[in-house]
């Protein structure tokens, strides 16, 4: 497997994993804690719209209930509590009317007010037969009409009600006190003995103009309900409040009166007034009053409408959730602490998951119904997911681009692998880049590879040729100990040859010593013979001669074997000191790979290689030192025993040399026999002891020989050695390929 793949495999699929487990899992729970997030955020914009509605309906009792209390005490002082309700009207401009309103004839004072304001209607003095100015209307302005001051007040009931609808506090009657909620409900629920003396009234149109709540409080007189504060809020102000206070923007805030009607929605304006049950919507989603009409300033279902549209072609989502949430709230009421969470819808008919929260309002028991898709909701969280992966994504570029900025890197440390592998196989034919300067690890690895490489081939191509050329000795010597041994046999053949003829002498010898009268005609023959065995011994002495000369030569060259058997030791060390540096090397590069820590963990696996190779390597040039101790042992021991060898001939040489002498001498005697006959019988007796001495030394001489024969097998077997350490060693050799155009 390559290191780039190891590192793809090891390091940075691992770390992609990790690192994507990672943005996976913190992904998930920033899903989670930005879920958790939004429905705080979510159910917080509800609380606080629920909170500053809250706040706008207590200022507004407040103010109520105070002025209520005010109009008590002033309770029959008609002017002064129009003018009360004035002043506060003025001080709190939030509100566009006030007012103040009694009983019939609850202080006793109706008739007076009425015969006021027909004096005024006149042109008499307001207190013409008693009559009172009950509105103080020469310092209150009003755009009514004293004729119609008279019709509303029915009699001079006191009806006073401020309104700044056109910009400016304008005093006019107060209408439906006995049907509106602000009095004849507050009325009803005073007397049915509940402790809240107030009431919020449900939206409505106040003279077709203004649609608004009202915030009123009763007015009691020695305990007696006589009346009532009211005070008027335009629901444009809570519409705009609403939609100040709101963050999402695609959501939908519904604001819900006790009675389950709209109050407004930020949705859509014209929904004042509807009653939830009836909130429909079309088939794109807008909301329908096809099956309403208008009555008195509200929206009510009309039957007729009804008959006349399919209901079910319309979309009930929204009335469902504004159902359930204004339900669950009002449920509040007598449940304390009830979840106010998010909950979910899904729309069955388009399968839409709304987000709803909701909170009840005090005083007036609203409901703020808060209502948002969940997609818009999740699409922010989703963007963020998408923007952790991308940053994934960023990093496994990143990741990409180091590693594809790394391929020079990678591709010298293949290099240097390639290297390696052919050098532990004996091959040596590389070629490096000779153009790389890179000066990184992965560089100098290649380069100190590369370097290593040229030497160890140059050495081994050295040890090659010595090799050759330690074959070629042995060649030689097992050509010279061939001669030497085809000699060493001929001389025997002649040395048993001599040892018959001197046999045959000796026979002779005694012939003659008995039939000396023979001896003439035997003396040619003798001498003859003699001359014959001169000539063969002079032969002897030229092979003997022969193979001093070829023992001498075999010393040479054994001298010579034994320098290159010096020299390949001389070159073995060089190898054992290139092993010890390369050795040195791979712990140096092992203990720089160990401070690059994780980036050098692949050249730390090429230093351990180049470790194993260099131990390899001592390994081998043990061995080959082994063989050159043995090759070196049996040269010398070869030495040794040729120049014993060539003494050994040089001694037999001298005693042929004797024995040619003593031959010669035979032959001269031989050839004078003739005129020494006289002289035969001491001279034969002298011959015989001669031929004797002759034949003993020919013994000395052929045992001479035999130990001869000795020597060569060992020289013989010497050879044999030395060839079998030079075929070892060139079976070594030959694994090593240095037959290259590489670098030397």
């Amino acid at each position: 497997m390559k290191i780039r793949t190891k590192i793809i495999l090891y390091i940075l699929l691992p770390i992609f994993v990790v690192d994507l487990a990672i943005t996976a899992t913190n992904s998930y729970n920033n899903y989670l804690e930005l879920k958790s997030v939004a429905e705080s955020k979510f159910v917080s914009e509800t609380e606080l719209i629920s909170a500053k509605i809250s706040a706008e309906n207590t200022r507004g009792v407040a103010l109520a209930k105070s002025t209520a209390e005010s109009a008590s005490i002033l309770f029959g002082e008609r002017a002064e509590s129009v003018r009360l309700v004035k002043d506060i009207l003025t001080e709190f401009p939030s509100f566009i009317g006030a007012s103040v309103g009694y009983e019939v004839n609850a202080d006793f004072a109706d008739f007076k007010t009425e015969l006021g304001l027909k004096n005024l209607r006149d042109g008499k003095d307001v207190k013409t037969d008693g009559g009172v100015d009950a509105y103080n209307f020469s310092q209150n302005k009003t755009n009514v009409s004293m004729d119609e001051w008279i019709a509303k007040s029915e009699g001079g009931r006191f009806i006073a009600y401020w309104t700044r609808a056109k910009g400016e506090l304008v005093l006019e009657p107060l209408t439906g006190m006995d049907t509106a909620m602000y009095s004849a409900g507050l009325r009803k629920k005073t007397e049915s003995g509940d402790g809240e003396a107030f009431i919020v009234t449900e939206p409505y149109m106040y003279s077709n103009n203004i649609m608004m709540v009202e915030y009123s409080a009763p007015i009691f007189y020695e305990g007696k309900f006589c009346g009532q504060v009211a005070f008027d809020r335009d629901l444009s102000t809570i519409s705009s409040l609403i939609n100040s206070v709101k963050t999402s923007r695609g959501g939908d805030i519904f604001l819900v009166s006790a009675q389950g009607r709209i109050i407004t929605a930020t949705k859509n304006e014209n929904l004042r007034t509807l009653s939830i049950d009836d909130l429909l919507t079309d088939e794109n989603g807008n909301f329908t009053l096809a099956t309403l009409r208008d009555e008195n300033g509200q929206l009510i279902r009309d039957e007729m409408n009804v008959a006349k549209n399919d209901i079910s072609k319309y979309r009930t989502a929204y009335r469902d959730m504004l159902k359930t949430a204004f339900e669950t709230s009002k449920n509040s009421i007598m449940i304390e602490n009830l979840d106010k969470g998010v909950s979910t819808f899904r729309d069955a008919q388009t399968d839409k998951v709304y987000w709803v929260s909701h909170n009840l309002v005090r005083p007036g028991n609203w409901v703020v119904v808060n209502v948002v898709s969940q997609d818009e909701i999740l699409s922010t969280i989703y963007s963020s997911i998408v923007r952790d992966f991308a940053g994934m994504g960023v990093y496994l570029f990143v990741l990409l681009v180091s590693l594809f900025a790394m391929r020079g890197t990678f591709y010298r440390i293949k290099q240097s692998a390639d290297i390696a592998e052919k050098v532990s196989v004996g091959n040596f034919r590389i070629e490096t880049n000779a153009t790389e300067t890179s000066s990184d690890e992965a560089g100098r690895l290649l380069h100190s590879v590369a370097k290593m490489t040229s030497k160890v081939r140059s050495f081994v191509l050295h040890i090659k040729i010595a090799s050759l050329g330690i074959s070629e000795s042995a060649e030689e010597i097992e050509y010279s100990s061939g001669k030497y041994a085809s000699g060493l046999k001929e001389t025997n053949g002649q040395i048993e040859s001599v040892a018959d003829s001197l046999k045959q002498l000796g026979e002779n010898s005694r012939i003659l010593c008995d039939l000396t009268d023979e001896l003439s005609e035997n003396a040619l023959d003798g001498a003859q013979k003699a001359n014959d065995g001169k000539r063969k011994i002079s032969e002897m002495e030229l092979a003997l001669g022969v193979f001093s000369r070829s023992t001498s030569s075999v010393g040479r060259r054994l001298a010579t074997i034994s320098e290159r058997v010096e020299n390949i030791a001389s070159s073995v060390a060089t190898v054992a000191k290139v092993s010890e540096e390369t050795n040195l090397l791979s712990l140096n590069a092992s203990i720089e790979a160990e401070k690059a820590g994780s980036a050098g963990v692949g050249f730390a696996v090429v230093a351990r290689e180049i470790g194993r190779l260099a131990e390899q390597s001592a390994s081998a040039v043990e061995d080959i030192e082994t063989i050159v101790k043995d090759m070196q042992s049996a040269v010398e021991s070869g030495v040794a025993e040729m120049d014993k060898f060539a003494e050994e001939i040089r001694t037999g040489g001298a005693d042929v040399a004797r024995l040619i002498l003593d031959i010669d001498e035979l032959a001269s005697k031989m050839q004078t026999i003739a005129p020494q006959v006289e002289r035969l019988a001491s001279a034969m007796q002298s011959q015989r002891f001669d031929i004797s001495k002759l034949a003993d030394t020919i013994s000395d001489v052929g045992d001479s020989m035999k130990q001869t024969a000795l020597y060569l097998r060992d020289a013989e077997n010497g050879r044999l050695q030395l060839k079998e350490a030079s075929s070892r060693l060139s079976s070594e050799i030959s694994a090593f390929d240095v037959e290259s155009k590489g670098n030397d």
